[in-house]
């Protein structure tokens, strides 16, 4: 599974899950499913400000939806 989210000069951060989550800097040819997020929702998203219900309409899901939207349930952590 990949998470994208678009950045505001135009690059994206690349977040793919194959043993972990690993940041990388291009998308995996070989995927089940790619949630697409603004960063402005995925910090709030995965912060638990927002519920994935929420969001869902700003969010796109491509391939697996089942498996992208419990993408939308992940918890960030900050240390």
């Amino acid at each position: 599974m990949t998470l994208i989210t678009r950045i505001d000069n135009g690059g994206i951060w690349i977040i793919e899950l194959n043993e972990k989550w690993e940041l990388t800097p291009d998308i995996s040819p070989s995927l089940d499913a790619k949630v697409i997020l603004d960063p402005n929702v995925a910090w709030k998203l995965f912060s638990k400000s927002l519920r994935p219900a929420e969001v869902r309409d700003q969010v796109s899901i491509e391939g697996d939806e089942r498996l992208g939207n419990q993408a939308l349930n992940l918890l960030g952590f900050m240390a």
